[in-house]
């Protein structure tokens, strides 16, 4: 089962040992439920919401929800979004704060990333 703290080097993220990514991971399961949107509510209000930028893989599917998710959050709603693109199986999206912010000093250096 699914938790905040799933291991990265464990069987669902098993790809990210091998496919090495600049900055922190945030792991989110294949579904969403009430405590997933809990803690995506959190992590986007206390560490996205502070970053220059993140961005979002995965299934293609996975990536869609998450995109119109985070876009519709009040703290995300002025940001740029687009997707990269579709990768075989694998999507990607980011996310980047407006450039009046990218300059503030609460932004982070180093980006989160949504897998």
């Amino acid at each position: 089962m699914w938790r905040p703290d799933y291991p990265v080097s464990g069987f669902l993220y098993a790809h990210l040992s091998f496919y090495r990514i600049g900055g922190h991971i945030y792991p989110f399961p294949f579904e969403t439920s009430k405590q997933v949107e809990t803690y995506a509510r959190e992590l986007s209000m206390e560490k996205l919401s502070r970053a220059a930028r993140f961005a979002i893989y995965g299934g293609d599917r996975s990536v869609i929800f998450w995109r119109g998710w985070l876009a519709g959050r009040p703290e995300l709603s002025d940001w740029n979004n687009r997707v990269l693109g579709n990768f075989g199986d694998v999507e990607i999206a980011v996310f980047s704060a407006p450039e009046a912010l990218t300059g503030s000093a609460k932004r982070q250096a180093e980006p989160p990333v949504l897998p």
